[in-house]
């Protein structure tokens, strides 16, 4: 566990002062970092916040920290990823490409993991997530019905989502809003937060995006499976209950809407995507172990198929799990696939350690809900995102070290 070394009054009044403002500044990232607009000051937050968490480092021991498996696997996949930069036809190519969404991921994961080993820290990062589904909905909402758009997305000026896009954020967010949901006492709060839930589904639903439905049946799936057993108390009943409400109300949002319905039955998407992994998959096995090199874009470059029968494909891959064979081979995908399974299973496990009514335990499997709704099944049919996958385990790494309500370091 990480503890603060002795100190004088002084310098430990300078770390809490620190500690606080690093804390607000990832607040404040989460409920941002959704926009296509305001890309300064979402740098500001993160990277101020990053190097007042360098700052406070001569405060904290954090060598029990890489005992921690996760920590090791995400340093091992990460590691795999710089050494597909060597590795690459076009170095610098791929060293350019690690800017952006890779940094701010390798950025985000050590503070969450270190800085957020507290209830209190961690109910204000579940907040976040409320705030910005919220934004993300009420977005969504006005764009449906002002602009007349078929599929649901936010779609106005500085929040403009492509409709998978939209998915996977939901997706990756509401399970955190779920567990304020079960522990709001307040009754007018709890009634607000469960509108809030119930539009964000139907909005997600109104997306048509097929791999969030399936990322939403599964998350639905491990919430039932944890709150169903064990001793039958109020919250769990409750929370049960209100689960099945929303597979009701999404079964008939399905059944009645055109647009749905529509999008279930055709197989456009699915041809567009063989015609990128067809290809993908003849170039990888000129270059099985180490791949083509770092970057999303490579994908879409003529050295790859050269000694194929195939031009380069127009569309990105759709699948997470293609592109990192593609750009970075066996040895990244494995330590990817061992990272996210590990990563799932340590949730499940340290959720069912001790009592399975503290908040620690429903903030894991909110955790392991987006794990395998996000990173496992929907990364099939979409790219997903390093930062968030970074978010999602510091923040498994972070309640599985919480020990106290203030929280150790």
């Amino acid at each position: 566990m990480m503890r603060v070394e002795s100190s004088t009054p002084k310098s430990s009044r300078m770390f809490k002062i620190m500690d606080v403002a690093v804390q607000y500044g990832i607040f404040a990232y989460i409920v941002i970092m959704f926009f296509t607009k305001g890309e300064g000051i979402k740098n500001i937050l993160l990277y101020g916040s990053f190097i007042l968490w360098l700052f406070s480092l001569r405060w904290r021991r954090l060598t029990d920290l890489w005992k921690e498996p996760i920590v090791v696997l995400f340093l091992i996949y990460v590691s795999a990823c710089f050494l597909s930069v060597f590795t690459s036809v076009d170095p610098f190519f791929s060293l350019n490409a690690m800017r952006g969404v890779f940094l701010k991921g390798l950025v985000l994961f050590p503070v969450l993991s270190t800085s957020f080993n507290s209830e209190g820290k961690l109910k204000g990062l579940a907040i976040a997530f409320t705030f910005s589904v919220a934004i993300l909905i009420l977005a969504g909402y006005y764009s449906y019905f002002n602009k007349h758009i078929i599929e649901f997305k936010p779609d106005i000026t500085f929040l403009h989502l492509w409709h998978n896009q939209f998915a996977r954020y939901i997706n990756s967010s509401l399970p955190f809003v779920f567990v304020i949901f079960i522990f709001l006492r307040r009754r007018s709060f709890k009634i607000l937060l469960g509108i809030l839930i119930i539009l964000s589904i139907l909005g997600l639903i109104l997306s048509t995006s097929r791999g969030g439905y399936a990322a939403l049946v599964s998350m639905t799936i491990i919430w039932l499976l944890f709150l169903t057993r064990g001793r039958k108390i109020d919250l769990k009943r409750q929370s049960v209950y209100f689960l099945c409400f929303l597979v009701i109300v999404s079964t008939l949002m399905l059944v009645t809407s055109p647009a749905v319905k529509q999008r279930l039955i055709t197989r456009e998407s699915i041809k567009q995507r063989l015609e990128v992994w067809i290809p993908a998959i003849e170039a990888i096995k000129s270059r099985p172990l180490f791949g083509w090199g770092f970057g999303p874009k490579m994908i879409r470059r003529e050295e790859p198929y050269l000694h194929t029968d195939y031009r380069p494909p127009k569309r990105g891959a759709h699948n997470t799990f293609l592109m990192i064979a593609f750009t970075q081979g066996l040895v990244g995908l494995i330590s990817y696939l061992s990272l996210l399974v590990y990563g799932a299973i340590s949730c499940w496990r340290n959720a069912r350690a001790r009592d399975t009514r503290l908040f620690k335990s429903y903030v894991l499997i909110a955790t392991l809900s987006v794990i395998v709704g996000n990173y496992l099944i929907h990364s099939l049919f979409e790219l997903v995102s390093f930062t968030g996958l970074s978010i999602v385990l510091g923040i498994a790494v972070a309640s599985k070290n919480i020990k106290s309500e203030d929280g150790e370091y």
